[in-house]
């Protein structure tokens, strides 16, 4: 493969993940990472701070897959730049059945 048709695939995948999240399609997000994945959300203030510490940490596909099922949204901010996450977690969340 050559660096030109890897950079395409790295491209297409990108625009993927991002049109999943811009279009709420996130049930097809977990699928786009591989089972031994590592997916991270650090606060940009907490960067700015030195405090690299994620607020959301899963170490494999299985931990992104029960952060989708307990539900989140996703909009984009004014100033286009920031993505904002929320997660909305079921009234059934936590309580036997």
């Amino acid at each position: 493969m050559t660096d030109w048709q890897l950079r395409h695939e790295m491209m297409a995948l990108q625009d993927e993940y991002i049109s999943n999240l811009d279009t709420d399609a996130l049930e097809r997000w977990p699928e786009m990472f591989v089972d031994d994945c590592l997916y991270e959300i650090i606060p940009k203030e907490n960067v700015d701070l030195g405090l690299p510490a994620p607020v959301i940490l899963c170490d494999n596909k299985r931990m992104l897959d029960l952060v989708h099922s307990l539900g989140f949204t996703s909009r984009r901010l004014p100033d286009d730049d920031v993505m904002e996450v929320t997660f909305v977690f079921p009234e059934s969340a936590g309580t036997a059945p």
